[in-house]
């Protein structure tokens, strides 16, 4: 980083807009066929954000996201897939006051520094 400072205050900006909304959308290409977890997914569920995820059939994310009930998946890439996915999740924050720390949850369970470490020590 060639200045730590402006590095800062632009970490600063982009945590402080992901802590005022409500979910974040995450979208991995229609072509993209390898099981992928992007960065961006982790720091959403590290900051209590549900997530709308667009990706493809057989994806990591869809179990994760559906079995740990923290957000709706889009499977299809459709306008239509994308549209109802986008309605379900807006129902679920507004009637589930919980999401937010099941989010937090997973966040500290499957992406937690500790977490990394030990899965070092056990490889």
């Amino acid at each position: 980083v060639r200045n730590p400072k402006v590095f800062r205050g632009r970490l600063f900006r982009w945590f402080a807009t992901l802590c005022a909304v409500s979910c974040r959308y995450s979208n991995l290409g229609p072509k993209a066929y390898t099981h992928n977890i992007p960065g961006k997914f982790i720091s959403y569920m590290r900051c209590g954000l549900p997530v709308l995820a667009s990706i493809n059939y057989g994806n990591d994310l869809n179990g994760i996201i559906i079995d740990n009930d923290v957000g709706e998946i889009s499977k299809d890439n459709t306008v239509e897939s994308l549209r109802q996915a986008t309605l379900t999740l807006c129902d679920k924050i507004e009637q589930d006051s919980e999401i937010s720390t099941r989010c937090e949850m997973l966040g500290k369970k499957l992406f937690s520094p500790q977490v990394a470490a030990q899965q070092i020590l056990e490889a």
